[in-house]
């Protein structure tokens, strides 16, 4: 699939080292793209910078043929206090109405269904909760037809059964538009994300598919759990002989790791490789293959 938007060396320099740094990402047409990184990493910069808020030092930002529509919804939304929900809705479909449409939007109404907040419709948003908030947020910019939907942490402020619903949200949205958002929570973003870009210190230190990130990230480990009086220090030695082994260690009481080169090495060769080591084992259990552990392990290779 083509892309819908391209960043080329995307510079914007406040100084003393914030900002960021030759930043260059590739969001499909379709789909969910997530951007993770630690506290100040940039992630909010680069959204003011493809929203058009700020402007890049250096770098360019290219879309693709009548692309370039966004909808954006800010970490912390803010409305009048005194305008409805359905209010502040209407007054975003009109403005968003000024414009060509180039991509699929919701009416207020339907808006404020998909988000839950319906039965508050009526109500004046200066008593909404943050989390209300953030809700109406998202609906506002659902009612903008727009190709990419830009969400800065969309269930940061959201109790879990919001966080399910908003979960649900974004990936029936991605099916039929970009859906580019930011989050610190990894479990959410392994929940909606099929492409994944990390950024640290303003800078794009990887970016792929998400299943390709975590696989490439980490160096497959298993924890084996050996029956009692079991050596193993002699154990670790044996299996460290055997072919496709990378590592092999103590790791506790009856217990210790082993570690191939890749997921596919380990997945083929674990069994016969235990067989052959002749360890007697009660249980063997894959660790760290999730996108908390490939995260540690690109920051902490980018140090």
């Amino acid at each position: 699939m083509a892309d819908l938007l391209r960043t080329a060396g995307l510079t914007r320099d406040f100084g003393g080292g914030a900002g960021v740094f030759e930043v260059s990402i590739a969001v499909p047409q379709r789909g969910c793209y997530a951007l993770i990184g630690p506290n100040g990493a940039g992630k909010t910069t680069l959204f003011t910078l493809l929203t058009g808020i700020d402007r890049p030092d250096a770098g360019s930002i290219s879309w693709a043929p009548d692309g370039d529509a966004i909808a954006y919804c800010p970490d912390t939304p803010a409305f009048e206090p005194w305008l409805t929900a359905a209010e502040v809705l209407a007054q975003s479909a009109t403005l968003a109405g000024r414009a060509r449409p180039r991509g699929p939007a919701h009416a207020p109404r339907e808006a404020l269904a998909r988000c839950g907040l319906t039965p508050v419709a009526d109500r004046r948003v200066g008593a909404f909760s943050r989390g209300m908030t953030q809700r109406l947020g998202i609906a506002a910019a659902l009612v903008v037809p727009a190709q990419l939907l830009i969400l800065d942490e969309p269930t940061s402020a959201l109790d879990p059964t919001g966080r399910h619903e908003i979960r649900a949200l974004i990936r029936t949205l991605a099916a039929d538009r970009a859906v580019l958002l930011s989050s610190h929570s990894l479990s959410e973003v392994e929940k909606v994300a099929e492409v994944v870009g990390v950024l640290r210190a303003g800078r794009l230190i990887a970016q792929a598919p998400l299943s390709e990130l975590i696989r490439a990230a980490l160096q497959p480990r298993w924890t084996l759990r050996t029956e009692p009086g079991v050596d193993l220090a002699v154990a670790s030695r044996t299996l460290a002989a055997q072919p496709g082994v990378t590592a092999a260690a103590p790791a506790g009481a009856a217990t210790l790791t082993v570690s191939f080169a890749d997921l596919a090495t380990g997945a083929r060769l674990l069994a016969p490789t235990l067989a052959t080591a002749g360890i007697p084992l009660v249980s063997a259990q894959p660790d760290g293959g999730d996108l908390d552990a490939a995260f540690a392990a690109i920051l902490e290779r980018a140090r």
